[in-house]
């Protein structure tokens, strides 16, 4: 009796553990999936709207003033997002590609209640920005823009 017990807690164990790492698996994914819709590809001046997910093409820029983004945005390698007093509520992920958090015409901050991660490309500038999560600034290649982050948090 005592190993029928001891064979189903490892049992019920091992299910707990599969159960936890599908679960941690569908959410490092859910980041990067689209919804029904997809996400907006973004080119160009985006004012005042309210958008879910945002994707920034390669070769293409987006300036996002004085809006909403409920969900993360992501700037492909060669794309450029400035975003001008909006409000994130996702995450900001650029690939080698170039990011800008500034002050909008009406000095209201941009704020991220996510994270910010740029890898390569750049540069990246954050002038007055609000950033909630962590910021990670990673493999700018040599001889390229200076990254600036000045009354930021």
């Amino acid at each position: 009796m005592h190993q029928g017990r001891s064979s189903r807690r490892a049992s019920g164990f091992r299910s707990w553990a599969v159960v936890a790492l599908s679960m941690l698996a569908a959410f490092a994914f859910s980041s990067v999936t689209a919804d029904a819709a997809g996400p907006l590809a973004c080119s160009g001046t985006v004012s005042s709207a309210s958008l879910h997910n945002v994707v920034v093409a390669s070769g293409q820029t987006c300036v996002l003033d004085e809006s909403a983004v409920t969900g993360n945005v992501v700037v492909s390698a060669g794309g450029t997002l400035v975003v001008q007093g909006s409000a994130i509520t996702g995450s900001v992920r650029s690939n080698y590609g170039a990011v800008s958090l500034e002050l909008g015409e009406h000095g209201s901050p941009t704020t991220i209640s996510g994270s910010l991660q740029a890898v390569g490309g750049g540069p990246v500038t954050l002038r007055s920005a609000k950033v909630d999560g962590n910021v990670l600034i990673s493999h700018e290649p040599a001889g390229s823009s200076p990254n600036t982050v000045c009354s930021s948090r």
